[in-house]
């Protein structure tokens, strides 16, 4: 299961949705229309309806999960005129998953003491392409090729997976 949402992104929307909600111009109207609700109250109801519409029906930022967040960012900031902001959330919402697979096959690569290029010489033979061409699906079948293989080692040297305009790439070292 994926993990929850933390508390600084929760706030990070929540400030989005606030900012989106001041914007908004049926908002008067929209208090106007509901005077047993405080202002307060109309803003939670909206946000919640809009939530619901970026996550497919989840109105809770504690019922979310890390593959909602940038969905949910992306739907504020295009609501607040950030059009470019949003397209790049979506985008990177997109490639998520498979960014996470081309981590774990690292991971599992460095763990057996293997190179890089074991697995792209499984993905040429399996795949008939580059490693950094696979699909989330090819790459998680090339992790659990190698996991099943070869047994993990005692020493691994830690790598990171960096998304660098529309391609994966790994480096040695801290990624930041």
């Amino acid at each position: 299961m994926p993990s929850p949402l933390s508390n600084e992104q929760k706030a990070d929307l929540a400030r989005l949705a606030r900012e989106a909600y001041e914007a908004w111009e049926g908002r008067e109207m929209f208090e106007e229309a509901n005077p047993t609700l405080s202002r307060s109250a109309c803003f939670a109801a909206w946000r919640h309806v809009e939530q619901g519409r970026a996550t497919g029906g989840i109105q809770s930022l504690t019922r979310c999960h890390q593959d909602h967040f940038l969905p949910i960012r992306a739907h504020f900031r295009a609501m607040l005129g950030q059009g470019a902001g949003a397209v790049r959330d979506l985008l990177r919402a997109q490639e998520e998953p498979r960014i996470r697979a081309r981590w774990k096959l690292q991971r599992a690569l460095d763990e057996r003491g293997l190179d890089e290029a074991y697995a792209a010489a499984i993905c040429r033979a399996q795949f008939k392409c580059a490693l950094g061409e696979a699909s989330e699906k090819q790459l998680w079948k090339l992790f659990f090729t190698i996991t099943k293989r070869r047994a993990a080692t005692k020493t691994a040297r830690p790598r990171y997976v960096k998304n660098k305009s529309g391609t994966l790439s790994v480096t040695e070292g801290n990624p930041f």
